[in-house]
């Protein structure tokens, strides 16, 4: 019986980006060589500062979403401050002592489903202060989304 010729096939260099032949003496000199060794440190150094690209606009969100948080903690407490000086009413037990921030661990879901249970408690109007907290949470929302938290 005939044997059949079969081709060795072609070895593609992901760094080159070139086909070299299938054999191992062909893939040594070609992994040996001047041009391979320069397109790998050139391909690390892009890994590095792709990673430090995203890391940097990871801290930025959450920078982001702190500051956002601190402004709506400061517009619900001057909010509760205008209350307290227009009619005196008691927080739900649930909601008093409350201390938040991202440093703290508290669940922002939470929070804000005691806000809205001491605002229907106090029956306070939703004024543009309210409205601005509201936009604040929807930022908040879309910022978690966008992380996958």
């Amino acid at each position: 019986m005939t044997e059949y010729w079969v081709s060795q096939g072609n070895h593609w260099c992901d760094f080159c980006k070139i086909y070299i032949s299938n054999n191992p003496a062909t893939i040594r000199n070609h992994e040996l060589g001047t041009r391979h060794k320069d397109n790998v440190t050139k391909r690390i150094a892009d890994m590095r500062k792709e990673k430090a690209a995203k890391e940097k606009k990871q801290q930025e969100a959450a920078r982001s979403l702190e500051q956002i948080e601190a402004k709506a903690i400061r517009s619900y407490k001057k909010d509760l401050a205008s209350q307290d000086d227009k009619e005196p009413h008691a927080a739900p037990a649930d909601y008093q002592g409350i201390e938040l921030g991202v440093a703290s661990g508290v669940d922002m879901t939470r929070h804000w489903t005691q806000h809205l249970t001491h605002l229907e408690y106090c029956k306070v109007r939703h004024d543009s202060r309210h409205s601005a907290l509201f936009r604040d949470r929807k930022v908040i929302d879309e910022m978690r989304a966008a992380n996958g938290d």
